[in-house]
């Protein structure tokens, strides 16, 4: 019975004994505690989000913070396992709400601008025109769809833009490039 547990209190102290490394900065005890404690760490997230793009993420940006804020960690409050799961699950349920805004932010926005595609006069743009502009803003993925409406159909900045979507300015910048392009490609082979 003895040896059953002696294998996983050895396991809680070497993620310890490699936490406290990494408080000090050690880069090769860090790596080890990522080859240790991450396969678990992405179960936990997979469980909690459905998905392994948002698992992938959680755990990115969680061993990062777990890097830069080594030093927060204090065995005495609990282990480094249990402090790396808090980490990851409250990432993951800020992912989550964050998915849940955008997805009632991408329904109010599709509702809004789902028949005022395009305004101009009717002798200037034909319904087939309209028509053909509809179905490759459809074809854009959210993020795209929502950053071109957003910039075009109420003239936000990338700024603006940022900040209404919650969102870095690179990623967003990011995804009127990428939109912008897919529509233009999409128009041209129509």
């Amino acid at each position: 019975m003895s040896a059953m547990v002696q294998p996983h209190i050895a396991a809680r102290l070497e993620l310890n004994d490699l936490m406290t490394q990494v408080a000090q900065g050690d880069r090769q005890s860090f790596f080890a505690l990522y080859r240790e404690a991450s396969p678990r760490l992405f179960a936990l997230a997979i469980r909690l989000t459905r998905r392994r793009d948002r698992a992938e993420e959680i755990i990115q940006e969680a061993f990062i913070r777990i890097w830069t804020r080594a030093r927060d960690w204090d065995e005495e409050r609990g282990t480094a396992m249990t402090w790396m799961v808090s980490i990851v699950r409250n990432r993951a349920i800020d992912v989550l709400r964050k998915d849940v805004r955008t997805a009632a932010f991408d329904s109010e926005l599709s509702r809004e601008y789902e028949f005022h595609w395009i305004t101009p006069q009717p002798d200037q743009v034909s319904a087939d025109d309209r028509s053909e502009l509809h179905m490759c803003i459809d074809r854009l993925d959210n993020h795209q769809k929502n950053t071109v409406c957003l910039a075009y159909f109420e003239g936000l900045s990338h700024e603006q833009l940022a900040e209404r979507l919650d969102a870095p300015l690179g990623t967003v910048k990011s995804w009127l490039r990428r939109g912008l392009l897919r529509l233009r490609q999409c128009l041209d082979h129509e």
